[in-house]
């Protein structure tokens, strides 16, 4: 008898541990998945192990000793949880409901189920998988490249176009009306300023450029 029942755990090992590899082979996070995720996916597994015999604590040990790093109040809290959540299906959950494991254990950083808060909520391995490729897939964003001026670098940059308009015959009050409408705020005074200043300096880049060219020559 002894010797069946030995025999019975050694099949129900070698299935759990057969189950645990095909499942992190089959998935696209492999072992980086939720312990509680891998736990779930393998549940037909345990569900057989415990009817070969094996004790929820022999099946924590064999499962733990292989990577599956469950304290085994933790282990026993997630399958209570998940025996729970199938009895509710009626059958083997959909494949969603499975690999989210149970939504009411938040697993920590170690992978423990250290919290029992409610409505943690869960994703699939095909849905992480879908997001990843959609991130993966953004351009990179295209800003134009924008520089602050101060109003006076902005009546110099301006300097050409207001001239002309001066030699339209616009005087500068009516100039300072446009620049103000468009944006621009700016008084008559201020704006015959910095037109003088923009004279002098264009003045003066001629006179540089006279000097460099009979430098030149």
């Amino acid at each position: 008898m002894k010797t069946k029942q030995k025999s019975a755990t050694t099949m129900a090992t070698t299935a759990l541990l057969k189950a645990l590899r095909d499942a992190d082979r089959n998935s696209v996070l492999g072992t980086n998945r939720p312990l509680v995720t891998r736990l779930g996916d393998i549940m037909d597994a345990v569900q057989a192990a415990r009817a070969q015999g094996m004790s929820d604590r022999d099946i924590w040990k064999v499962l733990h000793q292989n990577g599956l790093d469950f304290t085994q109040a933790s282990f026993n809290t997630c399958v209570f949880r998940l025996r729970k959540k199938r009895r509710a299906f009626g059958t083997v959950p959909p494949q969603g409901a499975v690999t989210g494991g149970a939504p009411d254990v938040e697993m920590g950083a170690a992978g423990s189920a250290d919290s029992t808060r409610k409505g943690v909520v869960t994703y699939s391995e095909d849905e992480i998988a879908r997001i990843g490729a959609q991130l993966k897939a953004i351009p990179a964003p295209e800003r134009k490249k924008t520089s602050a001026i101060s109003k006076q670098d902005a009546i110099l940059a301006l300097a050409d176009e207001i001239n002309a308009l001066r030699t339209k015959g616009y005087t500068l009050p009516e100039i300072t009306e446009v620049l103000n409408t468009a944006g621009l705020v700016i008084t008559r005074q201020t704006l015959q300023g910095y037109l003088l200043r923009a004279k002098r300096q264009k003045e003066s880049e001629r006179r540089r450029l006279t000097v460099v060219d009979a430098q030149a020559a």
